[in-house]
């Protein structure tokens, strides 16, 4: 199964006042990169639906690249939950926090929706019908996507 990576770099303003990042900083790259991990693979805007066993284990400070493992390992109808791991350098040797993360496929009115439509079903058959329309759904998505953009 495909892993999302994602990495930032600690700047000046991630700091804490002990000179060390900032807690909330790395939460929110690691919600951000979950979000981003669930829009590239189902192509579908989602919001955070729960935060499970999130654990600080180690600090970063200023100039560390933070890099944010993503793995989507289940996957419902309208929700999907997410193994996330940030590593402190390049190697991925050194984990600084680990969680799981829910989310949950929305429209643009907030509804929830089928997080599988595009994805599952266009896959699960190989025939050339079923990739015609998987090509004409991308088209659409991604010009959907670049609208709103």
């Amino acid at each position: 199964m495909k892993k999302y990576n994602y990495s930032f770099l600690v700047m000046p303003k991630h700091l804490n006042p002990c000179g060390s990042l900032f807690g909330g900083q790395l939460f929110s790259w690691i919600d951000e990169s979950v979000y981003m991990a669930v829009r590239s693979k189902f192509l579908k805007s989602s919001v955070t639906a729960k935060v499970e066993n999130f654990q600080f284990l180690k600090g970063a400070e200023l100039n560390d690249l933070i890099n944010i493992i993503v793995d989507i390992n289940l996957v419902g109808r309208s929700s999907c939950s997410c193994d996330v791991k940030a590593y402190r350098g390049d190697s991925l040797k050194e984990e600084i926090a680990s969680s799981q993360f829910v989310m949950v496929g929305i429209n643009n009115s907030g509804e929830k929706i089928n997080l599988k439509d595009l994805n599952e079903k266009t896959y699960s058959n190989k025939s050339n019908s079923h990739l015609s329309t998987y090509k004409e759904n991308l088209t659409k998505a991604y010009l959907y996507i670049s609208n709103k953009l």
